[in-house]
């Protein structure tokens, strides 16, 4: 019979968040970034990443550069980031919501944006593709400094990372604030009130388990860890073996935060080593030293740059003996502070694929089958704020007929939001019923087959629920056993919202509205279309579509009677006309009822400039050469809707 793993969590303090901005990553200490190559489609234009910033700054320079912004933001909160590769995928392909394989969860890139934007990012918003990209803008040029008119690159990222980050610039009214809407010279590092904002968002960073109460930087406070029997090898690389428990997954807190370790190596042992992984955790620049129980130095090994590992061979020192490994970081600045992964044991000459893998945070409560029903009562909102998951974990899927369900209780909310993703064998399902079995109504914020997440609004205090998470679209050959899924549940008191531009009533005489919509600037706009029929009409459907000013059809939707469908298209400047269209295949359209909602996901920073205005060029993927408003209904500067073109719909926003 087979078997699978059950869902186990991490409870952590209960937050809440605003709109998309104030979402975070599920997992922030498993963060991943990767440069897209170039080529690489973003919103219809090739990527010109490493052509745009080789040819101005080198490419070892703007990559550390970038690094740096990263690891500033990591520095001061609970996030950790690593750098991994990227396979040139269009940006918005559906992927996994966190720990996409194929490239980093944030990605960078550059193409040609519209010249009132140096810089746009995309929020953790959990329901879209985008999800934290950042896109720099080609039409202006990057340096080191931000000379002669020019940007400066680190600064630049870091205002865009703390976008990607999950934070708005609505608190940074003062222009020493990183989040500052505009470019404002050159940064040196986060303001009071960014660090406040993240911490917020994401918590400060804390000592690890290995720390306990009185910490573990001396001989005599040392950590004991156990000495694994087999630690594979590649290429001076090294996998943990045995018993995993023995890998220490720590962290250096703040600047001169040192961890001892207290290991004995087994009389038997063959190789013995140490290895201090960064590579897959974070960019700190770690240093490891091996004393014996005098405090003798007699080994010592340091990391060659930001996030690169330490290996370090043992067979100088004596088996059946005890000796003790100091980590602790070569440098002071952002650099000295994240995470890392320590292992002692015997290496093996096995070939491995990587170094030490991502794992998701366990531990806590455990949910259970849907034949006993494990309860998790979270505590009360804290902070509209505030947005850390309420519970994290992962578990595994034994078949396409495996149903675990989990049961949740609210101490006070006002919405909840469950996401569950794989990566990619299943589509993964959610059904919710309340304490008694009844089916609960939610929403659908994103539904494809890596990914499934909703929203249930007028969430009541002490209202239970039960949640099923089952495989759908199983596609997994059987011989490679279960499926791995992944699983966050958050009560918030402000619900994921997107802003309605169209709801109404279509009919046979009137099938179909439209409206003129502006853009002003360079922004990726997610659209949701709803489609409802009071009497039953199969093959009844809704088809929105974006045309742009020559006619050219830009972006479709279609959903059917029933359904809510949701995507993005990244606009250029110009004038677009946005259309709803029912139809049906089953005779004569009866009355269908229909929402249109949509928000734009990026936000930019602007090109206000301390020196000479930066050259600016044509923003070629647009086609309108000026932009006249109909109305004086601007929203935020990036967008307005104008005249209504057909109009047999109650309202249009």
């Amino acid at each position: 019979m087979p078997t699978h793993t059950r869902l186990s969590f991490t409870n952590l303090e209960d937050r809440t968040v605003p709109a998309l901005f104030g979402v975070t990553w599920p997992d922030p200490q498993n963060l991943t970034v990767s440069f897209a190559r170039d080529g690489t489609d973003v919103g219809g234009a090739p990527s010109t990443l490493a052509a745009t910033l080789d040819a101005a700054v080198g490419k070892d320079i703007w990559q550390a550069e970038i690094r740096r912004a990263f690891q500033t933001w990591a520095a001061v909160t609970n996030i950790d980031i690593h750098v991994v590769g990227d396979t040139g995928g269009a940006f918005g392909e559906a992927g996994m919501l966190q720990g996409n394989f194929k490239n980093g969860d944030i990605r960078v890139a550059a193409r040609a944006l519209s010249t009132p934007t140096v810089a746009v990012a995309n929020p953790p918003d959990l329901v879209s593709g985008w999800a934290g990209e950042i896109v720099l803008n080609t039409n202006y040029q990057f340096s080191v400094g931000g000379a002669n008119g020019t940007y400066d690159l680190y600064s630049v990222a870091l205002h865009e990372i703390g976008h990607s980050l999950g934070l708005s610039s609505d608190y940074a009214l003062d222009k020493t604030a990183v989040m500052y809407e505009d470019y404002v010279g050159r940064r040196t590092g986060l303001s009071t009130a960014d660090v406040a904002a993240i911490q917020k968002l994401s918590s400060a960073r804390a000592a690890d388990a290995y720390e306990g109460s009185t910490g573990n930087g001396t001989l005599k406070s040392a950590a004991t860890v156990s000495f694994i029997s087999s630690l594979p090898q590649s290429n001076n690389n090294y996998v943990g073996g045995g018993s995993m428990s023995s890998v220490v997954r720590a962290d250096i807190t703040a600047a001169g935060d040192a961890d001892v370790y207290r290991v004995t190596v087994p009389v038997d042992s063959t190789s013995p080593v140490v290895l201090v992984s960064t590579s897959t955790v974070s960019q700190l620049v770690a240093k490891v030293t091996v004393t014996d129980v005098n405090g003798v130095v007699l080994l010592t090994a340091s990391a060659a740059a930001p996030g690169a590992d330490i290996w370090l061979d043992l067979k100088s020192l004596t088996a059946g003996k005890t000796y003790y490994f100091n980590v602790e970081a070569t440098q002071s600045g952002v650099n000295g502070v994240g995470g890392y992964r320590l292992a002692v044991g015997n290496a093996l000459p096995v070939a491995v694929s990587g170094m030490f893998t991502s794992a998701f945070s366990a531990g806590g409560e455990t949910l259970e089958t849907s034949d006993k029903i494990g309860g998790i009562i979270f505590g009360s909102v804290k902070d509209n704020a505030d947005a850390r998951w309420d519970a994290q974990g992962k578990g595994q899927f034994a078949s396409a007929t495996d149903v675990q369900t989990m049961q949740v209780t609210a101490a006070a909310a006002n919405a909840l939001v469950a996401a569950v993703w794989t990566a990619g064998s299943v589509s993964p399902n959610l059904r919710v019923t309340d304490s008694s079995g009844k089916a609960v109504a939610f929403q659908v914020l994103r539904a494809d087959a890596f990914a499934t997440v909703i929203q249930i609004l007028n969430v009541a205090k002490g209202a239970k629920y039960n949640i099923a998470l089952s495989a759908g679209n199983w596609t997994q050959p059987s011989w490679m056993g279960p499926v791995g899924y992944r699983f966050a549940p958050d009560f918030r008191a402000t619900p994921i919202a997107l802003s309605t531009f169209a709801s109404g009533t279509l009919t046979a005489a009137a099938p179909t509205a439209s409206r003129s919509f502006t853009v002003t600037q360079s922004t990726l706009f997610r659209f949701e279309l709803t489609a409802n029929s009071v009497l039953p009409q199969p093959g009844a459907t809704a088809t929105l579509t974006v045309t742009d000013s020559t006619g050219k059809v830009v972006f479709s939707l279609t959903a059917t009677a029933g359904q809510t469908l949701a995507s993005d298209v990244f606009l250029a400047p110009g004038t677009y006309t946005v259309k709803i269209t029912a139809a049906t295949t089953g005779g004569l359209l009866l009355p269908l009822s229909i929402l249109g909602r949509f928000t734009p996901l990026t936000d930019p920073i602007g090109p206000t400039a301390p020196l000479d205005a930066p050259p600016t060029t044509t923003d070629t993927t647009s086609t309108a050469k000026t932009i006249e408003p109909t109305t004086t209904a601007t929203i935020d500067g990036r967008y307005f809707w104008g005249v209504a073109l057909v109009d047999p719909l109650k309202i249009w926003w």
